[in-house]
Protein backbone atom coordinates (compact mmCIF):
# COMPACT_ATOMS: atom_id res chain seq x y z
CA UNK A 1 0.00 0.00 0.00
CA UNK A 2 1.47 3.54 -1.04
CA UNK A 3 2.06 6.43 1.59
CA UNK A 4 -0.55 8.22 0.36
CA UNK A 5 -2.92 5.57 -0.04
CA UNK A 6 -2.05 5.08 3.60
CA UNK A 7 -2.78 8.51 4.59
CA UNK A 8 -6.25 8.69 2.68
CA UNK A 9 -7.10 5.78 4.62
CA UNK A 10 -5.59 5.98 8.04
CA UNK A 11 -3.51 3.53 8.14
CA UNK A 12 0.53 4.26 9.49
CA UNK A 13 3.12 2.49 11.54
CA UNK A 14 3.39 5.86 12.78
CA UNK A 15 0.78 8.69 13.67
CA UNK A 16 -0.06 10.77 10.49
CA UNK A 17 -0.14 14.47 11.64
CA UNK A 18 -1.52 16.34 8.46
CA UNK A 19 -1.87 14.84 5.17
CA UNK A 20 1.12 12.80 4.27
CA UNK A 21 3.04 14.03 7.09
CA UNK A 22 3.66 11.59 9.69
CA UNK A 23 5.44 11.57 13.02
CA UNK A 24 8.45 9.86 12.26
CA UNK A 25 9.16 12.08 8.99
CA UNK A 26 8.35 15.26 11.40
CA UNK A 27 10.81 14.06 13.74
CA UNK A 28 13.83 14.31 11.18
CA UNK A 29 12.54 17.86 9.99
CA UNK A 30 12.40 18.83 14.25
CA UNK A 31 16.00 16.97 14.98
CA UNK A 32 17.61 19.00 11.97
CA UNK A 33 15.76 22.06 13.48
CA UNK A 34 17.23 21.45 17.01
CA UNK A 35 20.68 20.80 14.98
CA UNK A 36 20.85 24.13 12.48
CA UNK A 37 20.90 28.01 13.39
CA UNK A 38 17.42 28.17 11.70
CA UNK A 39 16.14 27.44 15.42
CA UNK A 40 15.42 29.64 17.28
CA UNK A 41 17.01 31.43 14.14
CA UNK A 42 16.89 34.63 12.58
CA UNK A 43 15.74 33.82 8.88
CA UNK A 44 13.51 30.77 8.46
CA UNK A 45 15.47 28.23 5.92
CA UNK A 46 13.95 25.03 4.03
CA UNK A 47 13.18 23.19 7.61
CA UNK A 48 11.07 25.72 8.93
CA UNK A 49 9.25 25.67 5.14
CA UNK A 50 8.51 21.89 5.74
CA UNK A 51 7.13 22.46 9.32
CA UNK A 52 4.58 25.75 8.18
CA UNK A 53 3.35 22.86 5.25
CA UNK A 54 2.81 20.12 7.82
CA UNK A 55 0.09 23.01 10.12
CA UNK A 56 -0.88 24.13 7.15
CA UNK A 57 -2.20 20.80 5.71
CA UNK A 58 -3.25 19.87 9.29
CA UNK A 59 -5.45 23.26 9.72
CA UNK A 60 -6.88 22.78 6.46
CA UNK A 61 -7.60 19.08 6.17
CA UNK A 62 -9.31 19.02 10.01
CA UNK A 63 -11.02 21.94 9.80
CA UNK A 64 -11.18 24.58 7.59
CA UNK A 65 -11.64 22.17 4.25
CA UNK A 66 -14.81 20.32 6.44
CA UNK A 67 -16.14 23.64 6.53
CA UNK A 68 -16.02 25.33 2.95
CA UNK A 69 -17.15 21.93 1.86
CA UNK A 70 -20.47 22.58 4.09
CA UNK A 71 -20.97 26.28 2.79
CA UNK A 72 -22.87 25.73 -0.70
CA UNK A 73 -25.45 23.83 2.19
CA UNK A 74 -28.42 25.38 3.18
CA UNK A 75 -28.94 24.16 6.53
CA UNK A 76 -25.00 23.82 7.45
CA UNK A 77 -24.46 26.91 9.34
CA UNK A 78 -24.13 25.49 12.88
CA UNK A 79 -21.61 22.52 11.82
CA UNK A 80 -19.41 25.59 10.08
CA UNK A 81 -19.33 27.46 12.76
CA UNK A 82 -18.51 24.50 15.21
CA UNK A 83 -15.29 23.55 12.73
CA UNK A 84 -14.07 27.14 12.60
CA UNK A 85 -14.87 27.47 16.45
CA UNK A 86 -11.99 24.84 16.69
CA UNK A 87 -9.95 26.11 14.08
CA UNK A 88 -9.77 29.52 15.97
CA UNK A 89 -8.69 28.25 19.23
CA UNK A 90 -6.39 25.65 17.62
CA UNK A 91 -4.50 28.55 16.02
CA UNK A 92 -4.97 30.72 19.17
CA UNK A 93 -3.08 27.81 20.78
CA UNK A 94 -0.53 27.83 18.15
CA UNK A 95 0.03 31.76 18.59
CA UNK A 96 -0.04 31.38 22.18
CA UNK A 97 2.63 28.50 22.51
CA UNK A 98 -0.30 26.36 24.56
CA UNK A 99 -1.22 22.78 24.09
CA UNK A 100 -3.06 20.68 26.30
CA UNK A 101 -3.77 23.50 28.97
CA UNK A 102 -6.91 23.07 29.98
CA UNK A 103 -9.83 25.69 30.95
CA UNK A 104 -8.74 27.75 28.28
CA UNK A 105 -11.26 28.01 25.10
CA UNK A 106 -13.26 30.86 26.12
CA UNK A 107 -10.03 32.95 26.46
CA UNK A 108 -8.49 31.55 23.60
CA UNK A 109 -11.45 32.15 21.24
CA UNK A 110 -12.91 35.46 22.71
CA UNK A 111 -9.32 37.17 22.56
CA UNK A 112 -9.23 36.19 18.65
CA UNK A 113 -12.69 38.03 17.82
CA UNK A 114 -11.38 41.15 19.81
CA UNK A 115 -7.54 41.40 18.63
CA UNK A 116 -7.66 40.02 15.36
CA UNK A 117 -7.84 42.26 12.46
CA UNK A 118 -10.49 40.74 10.81
CA UNK A 119 -13.09 40.05 13.30
CA UNK A 120 -12.29 43.20 15.54
CA UNK A 121 -14.48 45.44 14.11
CA UNK A 122 -17.24 42.87 14.35
CA UNK A 123 -16.47 42.17 18.03
CA UNK A 124 -16.23 45.14 20.04
CA UNK A 125 -14.50 44.31 23.77
CA UNK A 126 -16.56 47.39 25.07
CA UNK A 127 -18.45 46.22 28.06
CA UNK A 128 -15.51 43.21 28.74
CA UNK A 129 -15.01 42.69 32.09
CA UNK A 130 -13.28 39.02 32.12
CA UNK A 131 -16.26 37.56 33.74
CA UNK A 132 -18.62 34.02 33.00
CA UNK A 133 -21.40 36.58 32.04
CA UNK A 134 -19.56 38.94 30.54
CA UNK A 135 -21.36 41.06 27.94
CA UNK A 136 -18.87 42.28 25.35
CA UNK A 137 -19.09 41.31 21.68
CA UNK A 138 -16.90 38.03 22.11
CA UNK A 139 -17.87 36.98 24.89
CA UNK A 140 -21.58 36.99 23.79
CA UNK A 141 -20.48 34.98 20.80
CA UNK A 142 -18.38 32.68 22.13
CA UNK A 143 -20.86 31.93 25.15
CA UNK A 144 -24.77 31.96 22.34
CA UNK A 145 -23.41 30.77 19.46
CA UNK A 146 -19.95 28.78 20.15
CA UNK A 147 -21.15 27.26 23.10
CA UNK A 148 -24.76 27.09 22.34
CA UNK A 149 -24.09 24.91 19.39
CA UNK A 150 -21.39 22.56 20.71
CA UNK A 151 -23.15 21.96 23.82
CA UNK A 152 -26.86 22.26 23.19
CA UNK A 153 -27.24 22.70 19.31
CA UNK A 154 -28.80 25.51 19.04
CA UNK A 155 -27.79 29.07 18.87
CA UNK A 156 -29.13 31.30 22.75
CA UNK A 157 -30.26 34.93 23.16
CA UNK A 158 -31.29 36.58 20.31
CA UNK A 159 -28.40 34.84 17.62
CA UNK A 160 -29.05 33.74 14.50
CA UNK A 161 -27.22 31.99 11.62
CA UNK A 162 -27.74 32.67 8.03
CA UNK A 163 -25.36 33.41 4.98
CA UNK A 164 -25.78 35.99 2.13
CA UNK A 165 -25.53 38.86 4.62
CA UNK A 166 -23.56 42.31 3.47
CA UNK A 167 -21.16 42.33 6.83
CA UNK A 168 -20.33 38.96 8.62
CA UNK A 169 -22.07 40.44 12.06
CA UNK A 170 -25.17 42.23 11.96
CA UNK A 171 -27.68 43.92 14.56
CA UNK A 172 -31.99 43.87 13.28
CA UNK A 173 -33.78 46.75 14.34
CA UNK A 174 -35.56 44.47 16.94
CA UNK A 175 -31.78 43.70 18.51
CA UNK A 176 -31.24 40.26 16.77
CA UNK A 177 -27.18 39.54 16.25
CA UNK A 178 -27.27 38.19 12.84
CA UNK A 179 -23.43 36.34 12.08
CA UNK A 180 -22.60 35.20 8.54
CA UNK A 181 -21.81 31.92 8.51
CA UNK A 182 -19.52 31.72 5.00
CA UNK A 183 -18.14 35.76 5.86
CA UNK A 184 -17.31 33.93 9.33
CA UNK A 185 -15.66 31.06 7.47
CA UNK A 186 -13.73 33.48 4.71
CA UNK A 187 -12.47 35.65 7.90
CA UNK A 188 -11.25 32.64 9.63
CA UNK A 189 -9.27 31.50 6.11
CA UNK A 190 -7.98 34.82 6.23
CA UNK A 191 -6.72 34.57 9.53
CA UNK A 192 -4.93 31.72 9.34
CA UNK A 193 -3.33 32.79 6.56
CA UNK A 194 -2.04 35.56 8.34
CA UNK A 195 -0.78 33.64 11.08
CA UNK A 196 1.33 31.17 7.64
CA UNK A 197 2.55 34.50 6.87
CA UNK A 198 3.65 35.27 10.56
CA UNK A 199 5.62 31.97 10.41
CA UNK A 200 7.73 32.80 7.80
CA UNK A 201 8.35 36.45 9.07
CA UNK A 202 12.34 36.84 10.18
CA UNK A 203 12.11 38.32 13.25
CA UNK A 204 8.88 35.99 15.10
CA UNK A 205 11.32 33.01 16.48
CA UNK A 206 9.41 32.92 19.32
CA UNK A 207 6.02 32.21 17.17
CA UNK A 208 8.05 29.58 15.46
CA UNK A 209 9.08 27.68 18.75
CA UNK A 210 5.65 27.73 19.74
CA UNK A 211 4.53 25.86 16.34
CA UNK A 212 7.54 23.15 16.86
CA UNK A 213 6.72 22.74 20.44
CA UNK A 214 2.93 21.99 19.35
CA UNK A 215 3.97 19.08 16.86
CA UNK A 216 6.61 17.41 18.60
CA UNK A 217 4.23 17.44 21.47
CA UNK A 218 1.77 16.28 19.23
CA UNK A 219 4.26 13.16 18.01
CA UNK A 220 5.85 12.87 21.76
CA UNK A 221 8.73 14.10 20.84
CA UNK A 222 10.16 15.59 24.39
CA UNK A 223 10.17 14.68 28.02
CA UNK A 224 6.61 13.46 29.38
CA UNK A 225 4.87 13.58 25.83
CA UNK A 226 3.19 10.15 23.78
CA UNK A 227 2.36 10.77 20.51
CA UNK A 228 -1.52 10.97 19.78
CA UNK A 229 -2.96 8.27 17.27
CA UNK A 230 -5.16 10.52 14.79
CA UNK A 231 -4.25 14.02 16.56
Amino acid sequence: MSRARQAAEGHSRSPWIAGTYDCARWAEVSRRLDESEQFPGAEPGPDWDDAIAVIRERIESRFLKPAGALLPMAYAGFAVLALDSLAIESVARLRQGLRNVDRQSRNLVTEFLRDRPTFSKYFSAKGHDGGSKCVCGPCDFYRNVRSGIVHEGETQNGWLVRYGERELVTTTPDGVRVVDRNLFHRGVEAEFRIYLDDLRHRDNSELRSHLKRALDGICGIGAGTTPVEGD
